[in-house]
């Protein structure tokens, strides 16, 4: 059974209330998400604040689209500096 809701706000200024229809952009929401699941594993020992991206990253790129942090930087080795702070 697949469930559809819409829970909210749309638009304040006439108070209509969201639909199922509606288009929401979620890029930005996921900020805060990322960030803290970050702090987690730095808090955890898994990687440090002066870690480099693209060794961490690498893996989940190759695996999702089969590239790396430096191709799609187009070979521009200042990626590989990159840190996670």
């Amino acid at each position: 059974m697949n469930a559809t809701f819409a829970a909210g706000i749309e638009n304040h200024n006439d108070g209509r209330k969201m639909k199922t229809t509606d288009l929401v952009p979620i890029g930005s929401v996921m900020k805060g998400y990322t960030s803290m699941g970050i702090m987690r594993l730095v808090e955890q020992e898994v990687f440090g604040l002066n870690s480099t991206v693209a060794p961490l990253v690498d893996p989940f790129l190759k695996r999702i689209n089969g590239t790396t942090m430096l191709e799609l930087w187009n070979g521009d080795k200042t990626i590989e500096q990159v840190t996670v702070w």
